[in-house]
């Protein structure tokens, strides 16, 4: 399948005791004829992430703390998270508005009324 793109993703995951774990997940692709998003549980462990299953859930570890936790629906683990749409951060308008100065986006947050950037 075609690789049209790569990114970062925000996710705001809802762990099993009702909090809500924010992480970033760097260099995700992004392959349009996919019929939904996967997860590598390789690169995870590559990157010093680790799993701990129980029953029809597994946790996602970063040393001590829990990241995300995902349920076995179907024949898939799925990851519950707290909105489908776009999470934009600083760092993501940085990089795609190339590299601008902090002063210089401070500037353009101010002659929008809500502070957000438009896409």
């Amino acid at each position: 399948m075609e690789i049209v793109g790569k990114g970062d993703v925000m996710m705001d995951c809802v762990l099993r005791d009702g909090s809500v774990s924010s992480f970033c997940v760097r260099g995700v692709l992004h392959v349009p004829d996919l019929s939904h998003p996967l997860i590598s549980w390789r690169k995870l462990r590559e990157k010093g992430y680790t799993e701990f299953g129980e029953g029809d859930y597994i946790s996602i570890n970063k040393g001590t703390k829990v990241v995300f936790e995902a349920v076995f629906e179907g024949n898939l683990f799925k990851i519950p998270e707290t909105s489908h749409s776009a999470h934009i951060t600083y760092d993501f308008w940085h990089q795609a508005l190339g590299h601008l100065a902090p002063s210089t986006m401070d500037k353009s947050l101010k002659i929008y009324s809500d502070s957000d950037i438009p896409i």
